[in-house]
């Protein structure tokens, strides 16, 4: 019987690694063409996105992506087709999540073979950045009402992503409890192993965490402000500016409202003085507000490196090579846009609201510790089972489910490519009528483009604008 399974299971990890190392185009390959068509001026087209992603376990991603290339191609109706599919993918896990053992056979599978297996679910910044995006197409399409549910579903998600990270910290710590601590330790103590993640680490430690977003907390406070909801306005604000305390146009709108709700005093917590009137004048009675939010280049893939670790087996220990999911290090590619008049005047220039490279790197380096504990648990049954293969078959029949486990082994590397990496922000006092204003990218890409901006006394206009490699596009929305 013994003899059967071995057999069995070596067959059946022979069919899994075949499967897994076949295909046509990955995920990265059709994304990096997409680039590439844009780059040179074309209009990618998203159906091409549906074959590397036509797995049910990649649904998710293709709604993610392709809603972005939409959104990119300046396809608000079908962008919002995708996002809305994607943000019921979510509303549907969570749903299963309440009544099942949180996809416990899924997760079996994924650390018996790898978490490839898995479904792609998402991750929190993505959610997160997800909804953002809604909020900023049903903008565009004027609908108000379903802004305003945007904008609270975004607060509401917040608070569920740090719920999940706590049950997720938990789950990791269970598995740690059932015997696995010491060999997770040995891993993460190799020298070969912190050396690799040492660059991930320290981009890692410039943010709090993976899911609060300052760039969301921003346009949040912008809706609240529009609504003359000057409290939830002051604390979205707030919260903007903990996250990124160097950017002015944040400073700025925290003590203005800090004055207007004459809570001055707590501005000390920032470290900022009062506004003074010379330097900070009220708004003048005819003027309007444009508030510019700017979202530029991609987000990076991940990469992956493998290191040999030693797994003890009743036969001795031994060398097992596991590859892990890591991002080199981050490179600044930051190009503000500067806000010019018709006549070459610079107004205004964005400012960083939000680096969502280095939430991505965030994730990544919350979820190592489950990562590394499964990989661990699956060497370990791989170790055991080769060399049980090859007690009971030989030493050919030993080699070659080795072989077929090495090509079992890979990382999880997926992740919303076309999200933007940067998102920036900036704000405009402007005096109410149509105003002529030129987007000037800061790089020596010649992409300059000119728009058309009303603006109403009191009342808050929102430009949206998209920048990326050969295309930039922008929508201009009033607020009522």
């Amino acid at each position: 019987m013994r003899h059967r399974q071995c057999v069995v299971a070596c067959c059946a990890l022979c069919l899994l690694a075949l499967l897994a190392g076949s295909g046509c185009q990955t995920h990265p390959q059709v994304v990096g063409k997409i680039k590439v068509e844009m780059m040179q001026g074309r209009l990618a087209n998203p159906e091409q996105l549906n074959s590397a992603l036509s797995s049910n376990d990649d649904r998710l991603l293709l709604y993610l992506e392709r809603g972005r290339l939409r959104q990119i191609n300046d396809d608000l109706d079908g962008s919002m087709a995708d996002y809305l599919a994607a943000m019921n993918f979510f509303d549907q896990q969570d749903e299963k999540a309440r009544y099942t053992a949180t996809g416990a056979g899924s997760q079996v599978v994924a650390t018996v073979v790898n978490d490839r297996t898995l479904t792609y679910s998402g991750r929190s910044y993505e959610r997160i950045m997800l909804l953002q995006q809604q909020a900023l197409n049903v903008l565009a399409m004027g609908d108000y009402e379903g802004l305003g549910v945007m904008v609270n579903n975004l607060a509401y998600q917040i608070v569920q992503a740090e719920k999940r990270y706590q049950e997720e910290l938990e789950a990791v710590e269970k598995q740690r409890q059932d015997g696995h601590e010491k060999a997770y330790s040995a891993v993460d103590s190799m020298p070969a192993f912190q050396n690799q993640m040492a660059a991930m680490n320290r981009d890692a430690a410039k943010v709090r965490n993976s899911f609060q977003n300052a760039y969301v907390y921003y346009f949040s406070g912008m809706y609240y402000e529009s609504r003359q909801d000057w409290s939830n306005a002051y604390l979205a604000y707030k919260t903007a500016l903990r996250l990124q305390p160097t950017c002015r146009t944040f400073q700025d709108d925290v003590r203005r409202l800090a004055r207007r709700m004459q809570r001055e005093e707590e501005l000390k917590e920032f470290g900022l003085e009062p506004a003074a009137p010379s330097t900070h004048p009220a708004p003048a009675p005819d003027a309007g507000t444009v508030v510019f939010f700017y979202e530029q280049d991609y987000v990076d893939e991940k990469q992956s490196f493998q290191l040999a670790v030693p797994i003890p087996t009743h036969a001795g220990v031994t060398l097992v090579n596991i590859t892990f999911p890591y991002y080199p290090e981050v490179t600044n590619r930051l190009v503000p846009l500067a806000i010019q008049s018709r006549r070459g005047q610079e107004l205004a220039v964005t400012e960083l609201a939000c680096d969502l490279q280095r939430l991505a790197v965030k994730d990544l380096s919350e979820q190592m510790p489950g990562i590394i504990t499964r990989m661990v648990i699956r060497a370990t049954l791989k170790a055991i089972a080769g060399h049980e293969m090859q007690r009971q078959l030989g030493l050919a029949a030993g080699l070659a489910a080795t072989v077929a486990m090495a090509l079992l082994e890979q990382p999880d590397l997926r992740s919303w490519l076309l999200l933007p990496r940067y998102a920036q922000v900036a704000r405009l006092e402007l005096p109410a009528g149509e105003h002529e204003l030129a987007l000037v990218p800061r790089s020596t890409l010649n992409m300059q483009q000119s728009i058309s901006v009303p603006v109403s006394a009191g009342k808050t206009t929102v430009v949206h604008i998209v920048s990326v490699p050969g295309r930039m596009i922008s929508r201009v929305t009033p607020l009522p």
